[in-house]
């Protein structure tokens, strides 16, 4: 079993274009392999918030997607000796694509780089054209740190699945960092969490604080359950008004 991990985006290159970075990209990906994506555009000009987190406006969503993951090794086409991973991204639920379509995965080729990051080559949808387009994404670990003054480190999932509604969503915490996704229809709600220590919130705080720093969208998303996982065993069911979360995952683990 993989330990969980934090990546986020340095740049992307779409085939045609040259190497950029347009968004806020945080990718959170469990130790069965779930994972949640969530990519926020930059700011355009000085008027807006570095990251929107009052529900709008939905344009600064460029795409959010969670669902499962696979890797496998693969042989090195530049060098034989170095072998690289193969993944595969299968979208369960996706911010760009209705309800009643299935969403297609992406997948890429996994390279390390001697500064320690990972650079993906592949192919998937390109958002700003909706075609199939060749791609490079350079991406850099965060270290999963534990909370306040706590030794272990935590994974949880939760989701909902409720057919008959077109509801999906998936709810990724990893240690200091906690995104979620709800679609319903073609209604989508994203929100980003993290974990300040003691004093960077200005409160003073010896044990620290979680704070919300994404919010698009209206639904309610109970990110805050998976805060003290004490309390959760796979299977629970966490309910708020007519919507029914179930615990997927529970992973707690010291290094």
């Amino acid at each position: 079993m993989a330990k969980p991990n934090i990546s986020t985006r340095d740049y992307i290159f779409w085939k045609g274009s040259y190497a950029t970075e347009p968004t806020s990209t945080l990718v959170l990906t469990s130790s069965t392999s779930k994972f949640i994506d969530i990519r926020i555009f930059k700011p355009t000009n000085l008027s807006e918030p570095e990251l929107p987190n009052e529900g709008g406006p939905m344009t600064r969503l460029e795409w959010a997607f969670a669902g499962n993951s696979r890797t496998f090794t693969i042989p090195n086409p530049i060098n034989s000796r170095d072998p690289i991973t193969h993944s595969i991204w299968e979208h369960w639920v996706d911010s760009n694509v209705p309800p009643d379509v299935p969403a297609a995965a992406d997948e890429g080729d996994m390279y390390p780089q001697p500064d320690g990051r990972t650079l993906e080559s592949g192919q998937m949808v390109n958002p700003a054209t909706g075609t199939l387009t060749a791609y490079e994404e350079m991406w850099r670990d965060i270290p999963v740190a534990a909370i306040g003054s706590d030794n272990t480190k935590s994974s949880v999932v939760i989701t909902i699945d409720e057919p008959a509604q077109q509801t999906r969503g998936m709810i990724i915490r990893i240690g200091q960092w906690c995104q979620g996704l709800l679609k319903i229809g073609n209604e989508v709600t994203v929100e980003r969490w993290e974990y300040l220590p003691g004093g960077m919130k200005g409160r003073g705080s010896v044990e620290g604080d979680w704070t919300r720093c994404v919010r698009l969208g209206s639904r309610f998303l109970p990110c805050a359950m998976t805060f003290k996982p004490e309390g959760l065993v796979p299977g629970n069911k966490i309910q708020h008004g007519d919507m029914v979360w179930v615990v997927q995952e529970k992973f707690e683990w010291t290094e």
